[in-house]
């Protein structure tokens, strides 16, 4: 749904930048236009990042994160113990 909204307000500053275009610099128009789509785009980034964060509740994001916590300190302790093994041999 929201994507036919997005569709439809950037139909409509195409629009509003072609009748603008008579009054305003070519640049400015450009310019515009540009920061309108980009707000559209992190609009869209926006509606996703809600609809991700309510399909993964905060619980389930929590025990994906300790377990990555887990994994980067058992990756660390690896490296550590593989050098200090081998300065015992050196």
């Amino acid at each position: 749904m929201i994507l036919y909204v997005l569709i439809g307000l950037a139909l409509a500053s195409f629009v509003i930048a072609f009748f603008s275009a008579r009054t305003w610099h070519w640049g400015y128009v450009v310019v515009v236009e540009l920061f309108f789509l980009a707000t559209m785009g992190f609009f869209l980034l926006v509606s996703e990042t809600v609809r991700i964060n309510a399909v993964y509740p905060a619980v389930r994001l929590r025990t994906i994160k300790n377990s990555l916590i887990r994994s980067i300190l058992k990756t660390k302790r690896f490296k550590t113990d593989r050098t200090s093994a081998q300065s015992l041999v050196n």
